[in-house]
């Protein structure tokens, strides 16, 4: 399986608030700096949250969709400066989420709290 398949059945993970540790550890220990676009690709296919939820008060799958936002964050603050750099050419995107995983990872006053939620997966 790719990196792109592994994220995408991580955010099914994620949205069915059904995660598993072990399985976010694998893409963890296979994420490098090349993989910068692929992290990027993965937010920007993204839809509206609400394509995805059950009805109108499912906050599960709400909650996940965001905290899939905040792993891919957290993937891009683990790889560093070389990976904020090469974030810089999505400067312009207008997906709506793109902006918020550039801020996350650029802006250390995000990276204690962003890897916190994903401390024992670090």
């Amino acid at each position: 399986m790719n990196l792109s398949e592994e994220l995408k059945d991580a955010f099914d993970q994620f949205v069915s608030s059904q995660i598993s540790k072990d399985f976010l550890r694998s893409i963890v220990a296979k994420v490098d700096e090349r993989d910068v676009d692929i992290l990027v690709e993965a937010v920007s296919r993204l839809d509206d949250p609400s394509e995805y939820c059950q009805d109108d008060y499912d906050d599960k799958t709400v909650t996940g969709f965001f905290l899939y936002i905040d792993f891919i964050s957290a993937l891009l603050i683990n790889l560093g400066e070389p990976a904020t750099k090469l974030l810089s050419k999505y400067a312009g995107c207008k997906h709506p989420y793109v902006p918020w995983i550039i801020k996350y990872a650029e802006d250390s006053r995000f990276h204690n709290d962003i890897m916190a939620k994903f401390s024992d997966v670090f």
